[in-house]
């Protein structure tokens, strides 16, 4: 072999490669719960919020303050709207198998019917919706996110 062949494999010495992995902190355990919980708190603590003098968030509010698994799929599908996506009712029980179909589907029709969820033919069969957030839950959620900042600061339950 010569020069040129060693300049164009860049061959020119046997070397090996010593793998360097980082060594992860150790996980402290109270630590972690107390982050979780914290943030847990700050999270449940939206049900103490007061309910808005707008008709139309009213009932939306109540509707999905009534049960957590109503409050999942409501903040879900809104997720999804803000991020330009739709979501179907597969995908969310994909993603929160604890979820009933039927109970999936009776959340998706009563929000249809009430004007919350907007119904769109999937790209993948035109018996198959996706939903997305109507404007009044958009609405709703920009009015907690800013009427409310300080009670998702979860550094408040730490100290």
């Amino acid at each position: 072999m010569n020069l040129n062949e060693h300049q164009r494999s860049g061959k020119i010495m046997d070397m090996k490669a010593k793998k360097i992995q980082a060594t992860p902190p150790p996980y402290n355990i109270k630590e972690g719960i107390i982050n979780s919980l914290a943030t847990e708190l700050s999270f449940f603590n939206y049900q103490n919020y007061p309910i808005p003098h707008d008709p139309q968030m009213r009932r939306a509010t109540h509707y999905f303050r009534s049960h957590m698994n109503k409050r999942i799929i409501g903040a879900f599908v809104v997720l999804k709207t803000l991020q330009d996506k739709c979501v179907t009712q597969k995908e969310v029980r994909d993603y929160f198998p604890q979820l009933k179909k039927a109970f999936v589907s009776k959340v998706f029709n009563h929000c249809v019917e009430e004007g919350w969820f907007i119904a769109i033919e999937s790209h993948i069969s035109a018996k198959i919706m996706c939903y997305k957030s109507d404007d009044i839950m958009l609405k709703s959620t920009e009015y907690y996110y800013t009427e409310y900042v300080s009670s998702r600061d979860k550094l408040k339950f730490i100290s």
